[in-house]
């Protein structure tokens, strides 16, 4: 079975890829957990959303049309120093650009949110729990977040602008966790950067400890007390 972290790393090797001076760790300048609620995970975690047998319509559509100029570089460039922001604007661009590379290489849906979500979430999880997972696994995870946000009336309410600003975004945050863990491997400190980021990042969805992704997708352990 194919892993995660060997894909990423042969998919980074053939990418030319930022070096992520100064948009690899930090403030990402906007919250999409504003719009895309932490329950929408606890709703729908332990309710088998990779079976739709018993869903009585399909899943809303969870693609976005692609923008002719994206929006979101320069909004998180905006939190940055005013002399950094063009170059944190062009840094981006191009950790935007590379994610649209890397999903078609670990076979991603195609500028699809939950796809983006997916990626974010799973290179969370490798960087705070320090272990691999399958690309099956990211895979299934994919399929289980389209279920969970296509049947979600929270996500049916948001306007094409904020999907596409969601998806632009966690592609560009997805992206920074799996370089930015690639590449701080066989550095104990920056190593331990990750991994607070991640477990930062995982916490604004689900409980960082209880999270469990496998093969079937993402799932939650028993609490320990």
């Amino acid at each position: 079975m194919a892993r995660f972290i060997t894909l990423v790393a042969l998919a980074v090797a053939t990418l030319a890829v930022p070096r992520l001076a100064h948009a690899q760790w930090g403030n990402p300048g906007i919250d999409f957990t504003d719009t895309l609620e932490r329950d929408i995970m606890y709703d729908r975690i332990r309710s088998s959303p990779n079976d739709s047998s018993t869903r009585s319509a399909p899943a809303r559509s969870t693609s976005v049309a692609k923008r002719a100029v994206a929006r979101i570089p320069a909004m998180m460039a905006a939190d940055g120093p005013a002399d950094k922001r063009a170059a944190l604007t062009q840094e981006y661009e191009l950790l935007l650009s590379t994610y649209e590379t890397l999903a078609a290489k670990l076979k991603l849906p195609d500028h699809d949110l939950a796809g983006a979500l997916a990626l974010f979430i799973c290179g969370s999880y490798v960087a705070y729990h320090g272990t691999d997972i399958s690309n099956a696994a990211l895979l299934a995870t994919s399929r289980q977040l389209h279920e969970m946000l296509g049947h979600h009336a929270a996500f049916a309410k948001l306007t094409t602008d904020q999907k596409q600003d969601m998806y632009e975004q966690l592609a560009i945050l997805s992206t920074t966790m799996v370089l930015g863990r690639e590449r701080a491997m066989g550095d104990q400190a920056q190593l331990a950067q990750v991994r607070a980021l991640g477990r930062q990042y995982l916490a604004g969805f689900v409980d960082p400890d209880r999270l469990q992704i496998t093969d079937r997708g993402i799932g939650l352990a028993p609490r320990t007390r």
